[in-house]
Order: C-alpha cells, then structure tokens, then sequence
C-alpha cells in the first residue's frame, strides 16, 4: 500500500513538475516591431510595407517546432459588422527573416520572434497575406478594405495562444495600419 501511495506521489511530482517547466506561446503587439519597410523582389523592386505580430515563450522549456497560421480573414463593414470571407482553411504563416516556411523553435527569456502577417506594395491596391502559394485557389489577396484576422501560434511542447487583429488598408502601401483587438472578458 505504502508502495503503491508513493509511486503515484511521484508520478503526480513529476508530471506537476513538467507541467510548470512547459513552453507557454504568448501573442503580443509591439508597435516598434510590427511595421518594416524594405523592397519587395517579387514586385519589380518596389518598396512594401510588412507588417508582423510578435511570438514569446513565457515558460521554462524551448518551444519545439513552432509555427504561426493564420486561421480566419473577415471584412469588417462600415457599420462595424464582421462578415467571414472565402477563407475556408487555416494557413501557415513565414517567420520574419527566415528564408523558408519551416517551423522554428523559441526560447524561453529571449526577445520575442517576429512571425510575418501580410504586406503591401506601393503601387499595387492589394492586401497580401505572407501564406505559402497553393493552387487550391484559397485566397490570401484582397482589395483594399477593413479586416479582422485571427492567428495562432503552437508548438509540439507547449500551449498555444491566439490573437485578433484590424488590419485598415486604403489602397495607398504606406496607409496599412494594425491593431490589436484586446480579449473580451468573460461576463
């Protein structure tokens, strides 16, 4: 019986132990960080403006494999109703700086990682959103016009965590503008 008490004291211990230690994802807004300009190659040198939200670990463990998606586009209307566009498919979503769509792992006590969310180029009237191509035909281009996204963030390790963003757009590449959308609280 003693026997029996202490492995599962152990067991609860240990799992405890690594509940504490695991990688937890926050999603965060930092305005010095969201906007980047720099010259768009696949638009004949143009200049574009990215736009990013950032990614930390807030836990004791390296968040392994992590990636970013973004999982809804909804319009906003100019009365403030949100209607869901033809976006029927979560899509994964670059790390800023990185030369490839891999997932990366963070780590914890470090300055957050930028994960990249759309961009506009100057003299082109659309909204891009930094997705792999696919030929299903899912659409990540759209017209000037006002948005609400959300995002995720997972990692095979840790908790995940999701955010809302208005993303304002006008048609003029250097009038992109991002907020946060802040958490409603449970009433």
């Amino acid at each position: 019986m003693e026997s029996t008490l202490l492995s599962w004291l152990e067991r609860l211990t240990t799992s405890g132990y690594h509940w504490w230690r695991r990688a937890r994802l926050k999603i965060y807004f930092d305005p010095g960080h969201t906007y980047h300009v720099r010259t768009v190659l696949d638009h004949h040198n143009a200049r574009g403006m990215f736009c990013h939200f950032m990614v930390r670990n807030d836990g004791k463990e390296p968040a392994r494999e992590c990636r970013a998606r973004l999982m809804s586009v909804s319009r906003r209307t100019p009365n403030g109703e949100i209607s869901e566009h033809d976006f029927t498919a979560p899509r994964v979503l670059k790390w800023a700086h990185e030369p490839d769509w891999k997932q990366r792992d963070i780590e914890p006590g470090r300055p957050g990682r930028r994960a990249d969310l759309c961009y506009v180029v100057e003299g082109d009237p659309h909204l891009y959103f930094f997705c792999p191509p696919l030929t299903l035909g899912l659409q990540t281009v759209f017209p000037p016009g006002e948005y609400r996204v959300r995002v995720r963030v997972d990692s095979e390790n840790g908790d995940s965590d999701e955010a809302l963003y208005d993303i304002s757009f006008d048609g003029t590449w250097s009038r992109v503008n991002v907020t946060p959308v802040p958490p409603v609280s449970p009433p």
